[in-house]
């Protein structure tokens, strides 16, 4: 009998560890966003992307590097931090120009309005791809 009621708790514990573990996992992919729902865009009409290093020097994406960055940001999801004080300082931000004439920035310190986000493996990915594009047109890029 006490053997059977050992059992039944053990199982009746492991449901609990295994719900919760479900809840957190689904808590925690609520609070991620696609870049492209915070930004309100799809990306679709961009006609050139600049990026403006901490360094000061500014280049201008070719065809093939603007399309390889987008289908990055479209993809891109981050969690916004619970608490955040604002940076100063950032390795690089993209004007992000569409063919209508309208601009979306991405800073890469993740900082958009009053609001801080998390960098992940994905962010991390985008900026060392960024800063490899802008070493193609400047060597000694933020050296």
């Amino acid at each position: 009998m006490l053997k059977k009621a050992l059992i039944i708790l053990s199982v009746l514990g492991l449901a609990i560890i295994v719900t919760s573990f479900k809840l957190f996992s689904s808590e925690k992919e609520r609070n991620e966003i696609l870049l492209t729902e915070l930004l309100q865009t799809d990306f679709k009409n961009v006609s050139a992307i600049d990026v403006t290093f901490a360094d000061g020097n500014v280049v201008r994406f070719h065809e093939n590097d603007t399309k390889k960055i987008i289908d990055m940001l479209r993809r891109l999801k981050i969690k916004k931090m619970p608490s955040y004080t604002p940076s100063v300082g950032m390795m690089y931000f993209l004007t992000i120009k569409n063919s209508d004439f309208s601009q979306v920035v991405y800073p890469s310190n993740l900082q958009f309005g009053s609001d801080g986000y998390d960098a992940n493996n994905d962010t991390v990915t985008l900026d060392n791809e960024i800063v490899s594009i802008g070493k193609k047109s400047i060597p000694n890029l933020l050296q």
